[in-house]
């Protein structure tokens, strides 16, 4: 982000539990165990997510001891820098996975599939080396 500017949006690993007040369902945030009513993003800063508080005036009853925002901490999951559960997200996933195909088909082909591989350079290095010592064979 500091470099380019651009948030980037990576799938949310399931190893990270919710934040306290978060539905999974729905991935909507609310004040406290005894709000029902969802919060609304209003952006991040660098503390994390900032959510406010989308009751209209004499809907809640918590209204007068309410703090009416919260933040929550970026995550590895659904709370990332780029929030998972906005549409951009999910374009940017859906982008992503069309760029990762030719990568993925060329290792099944080479029987590299289960290798962990981190960047396009080092596919493209397994690759060439196992095609290489396949001709040499």
């Amino acid at each position: 982000m500091e470099e380019t500017g651009v948030y980037v949006a990576a799938p949310p690993s399931e190893d990270v539990d919710l934040h306290d007040n978060v539905m999974k369902s729905h991935i909507r945030a609310t004040c406290h165990d005894a709000c029902d009513i969802p919060m609304i993003s209003l952006g991040s800063t660098k503390e994390g997510h900032e959510f406010g508080c989308n009751a209209n005036p004499g809907e809640c009853i918590f209204e007068h001891t309410c703090s009416k925002s919260r933040i929550i901490a970026f995550d590895k999951w659904h709370f990332q820098p780029m929030p998972y559960f906005y549409n951009a997200s999910q374009q940017a996933m859906d982008i992503r996975k069309n760029c990762e195909r030719p990568l993925n088909l060329m290792k099944k082909r080479e029987g590299l599939e289960t290798t962990r591989v981190r960047s396009q350079n080092g596919v493209v290095v397994r690759s060439i080396f196992t095609t290489h010592s396949n001709i040499i064979d």
